[in-house]
């Protein structure tokens, strides 16, 4: 599914339509080289949601925005108590992995530890850094750790204007940390 804007966005604001038509683009192309790889079906048919449980007996539940979404406003450092009670209530999990928001945080509401793993190669302004968690586990217990490392977002960008990507500038925006979401703006 593609993200906003969508065709009423545009009919109300015209400025968006630069905008409608590079997602359109971006996801066309996407979609054409995922299908001309073979994976598109692969894709498709991925469940919406991966459940685990740990050796010592530690459910954890990988999703990409909350559990049972996949889109949404997922979950950041600065969701409220409320919103991430509403977001993970009766997800049937210990630990919850999220993505989506490319925001790092460890949260636990109502006893469910919540870990947004941020993002390889979209982060949030401040640490453009690639973010990404490693899970340790054994019979007695487990270990999360957070990890930063530096990524070469000049070559990905380099090979976005090579192979004449359509959202080589929305991209490199992203990789030079220059869209904020709005829960950072406010």
């Amino acid at each position: 599914e593609r993200p906003s804007p969508f065709d009423a966005d545009v009919k109300q604001d015209l400025d968006l339509l630069p905008l409608y038509k590079e997602v359109n683009n971006c996801f066309a192309w996407t979609q054409g080289a995922i299908t001309t790889a073979g994976y598109f079906d692969w894709l498709s048919n991925l469940e919406l949601e991966h459940r685990h449980t740990l050796p010592n007996g530690i459910r954890c539940l990988g999703v990409h925005a909350s559990p049972g979404r996949d889109d949404g406003s997922g979950i950041h450092p600065k969701s409220t108590q409320q919103e991430l009670q509403t977001l993970v209530n009766g997800c049937d999990a210990d630990i919850v992995f999220v993505g989506h928001t490319h925001a790092p945080c460890d949260i636990t509401v109502e006893g469910i530890r919540i870990v947004n793993l941020g993002s390889i190669s979209n982060p949030i302004p401040e640490d453009l850094r690639a973010s990404y968690v490693i899970l340790e586990s054994d019979r007695n217990s487990y270990k999360l750790s957070h990890h930063r490392v530096a990524y070469d977002y000049a070559a990905v960008i380099d090979q976005c204007n090579k192979i004449n990507h359509p959202a080589t500038r929305h991209i490199t925006e992203l990789m030079l940390g220059q869209h904020q979401p709005p829960w950072v703006r406010s």
